[in-house]
C-alpha cells in the first residue's frame, strides 16, 4: 500500500508539473506539490480537501491582492496577509488551504504589479493540482477481500470465546484470563473498523457502511461477552441447568457466522427460559441468588444475539 501510494504521488507530481508547463503557467512546480497534498487515503477525503483548497485559495488570492494593493508588494506585507488569512481559514473550515495560500501569495510578491493574469495563473495551479490528484485517486486498491478475511478472523476468535463459556459452566476446567483474550480481539475489531472506514470513503455515490457497522456490531457483542464472563464466575449451575445452557452455547458457537441472522437463536433462548421455569423453585436465599444471576446470564445471551439480529434486519432485507 505504501509503495502504491508513493508511485501514485510521484506520477501525480510529475503530471501536474507537465500540465502547468503545457499551459504556460509560472511556478509550475507548485502544481505538483498541491497535487501531492490533495492525494489522501480515500476518494472522499481527497475530494473534500481539494474543494476546501479551491474555495480558500480563491478567497485568499482576493484578500492578498487587496492588501498588496493598499500596502505594496513587500515581504513584511506578506506576513500581514498570512496573519489575516489564517484565522479566516479556520472560520471557514479550510485550514488545509493555509499552506497553499502562503505559497501562492509568496509568488505574488515576485511580480512588479498584480494583474488578473497573475491571479489566474496562481488559481490555475490549484485547479491543476486538484484535478490531477482526484483523477489518480479514482483508482484505489480493492480492500474488500482484506475486510472479509478480518471478518472471518474476528468470528473465529469470538467462536473460541463462546466455547470457553461452556467449559466454565460445567466447571470441568479453570480458565485464566489468557483464555478470554478480549484485548487482542478488540484490537482486531478496531483494525477492521479503520479499514472499513477507508473502504466506505472510497465511494462517492454508494453508501458502503456495511463493513463499518459490522465491526461496530461485533465490538458491542464482545463487550457483552465481557459482562457474561463476569456473571458466569459468580454462579454455580446445577447439573440440569448446566446441561441445557451448555448445549445452547455449543450450538451458538457452531452457528456463529456472518450469514446467521440470529432469529432462530432468539427463539431457542425463549424456549430455554420456559424450560427453566419448570425446574424446582429455590429453597434458600443462596439458591435464589444463584438463580437470579443465572437468569441475568441468559438475558445477556439474549442481548448478545439481539445485537446481531438488529444488524441483520438492516442489511439482510427481512422484517
Amino acid at each position: 500500500m505504501i509503495i502504491y501510494r508513493s508511485i501514485k504521488m510521484t506520477i501525480g507530481f510529475g503530471l501536474a508539473i507537465i500540465a502547468a508547463n503545457f499551459f504556460g503557467l509560472d511556478y509550475g512546480l507548485s502544481a505538483g506539490i498541491i497535487s501531492i497534498l490533495n492525494m489522501l487515503d480515500t476518494k472522499r477525503a481527497s475530494a473534500k480537501v481539494a474543494w476546501r483548497r479551491l474555495y480558500s485559495s480563491a478567497l485568499g488570492l482576493l484578500l492578498a491582492s487587496l492588501v498588496f494593493y493598499v500596502l505594496g508588494l513587500q515581504t513584511w506585507v506578506l506576513i500581514i496577509v498570512v496573519g489575516i488569512f489564517i484565522p479566516i481559514a479556520f472560520l471557514i473550515n479550510a485550514r488545509e488551504g493555509i499552506a497553499v495560500h502562503i505559497v501562492l501569495t509568496s509568488h505574488l510578491i515576485q511580480y512588479e504589479a498584480i494583474t488578473l493574469g497573475h491571479l489566474w495563473n496562481e488559481y490555475l495551479l490549484v485547479i491543476i493540482g486538484a484535478v490531477v490528484a482526484l483523477s489518480l485517486n479514482l483508482h484505489m486498491p480493492n480492500q474488500e477481500k482484506h475486510l472479509i478475511d478480518l471478518r472471518k478472523d474476528v468470528e473465529s476468535s469470538m467462536r473460541g470465546l463462546i466455547n470457553n463459556f461452556s467449559c466454565s459452566i460445567d466447571r470441568m476446567c479453570l480458565l485464566d484470563d489468557e483464555a478470554y483474550d478480549f484485548r487482542a480481539l478488540e484490537g482486531k475489531i478496531k483494525a477492521g473498523k479503520v479499514l472499513a472506514y477507508q473502504y466506505m470513503n472510497n465511494y462517492y455515490l454508494k453508501d458502503h457502511r456495511l463493513y463499518l457497522e459490522y465491526f461496530q456490531m461485533r465490538l458491542q457483542q464482545v463487550r457483552r461477552l465481557q459482562y457474561m464472563k463476569d456473571r458466569i464466575e459468580k454462579v454455580i449451575f446445577d447439573q440440569n441447568e448446566a446441561v441445557i445452557i451448555r448445549d445452547f452455547i455449543h450450538k451458538l458457537a457452531d452457528v456463529f457466522d456472518y450469514k446467521n441472522v440470529g432469529l432462530s437463536l432468539l427463539e431457542d433462548i425463549k424456549s430455554l427460559k420456559e424450560k427453566m421455569e419448570t425446574f424446582p423453585l429455590p429453597k434458600s436465599h443462596y439458591e435464589l441468588k444463584q438463580k437470579s444471576v443465572m437468569l441475568e446470564f441468559l438475558n445477556d445471551l439474549e442481548d448478545f444475539v439481539a445485537i446481531k439480529v438488529r444488524y441483520s434486519k438492516k442489511y439482510f432485507n427481512f422484517k
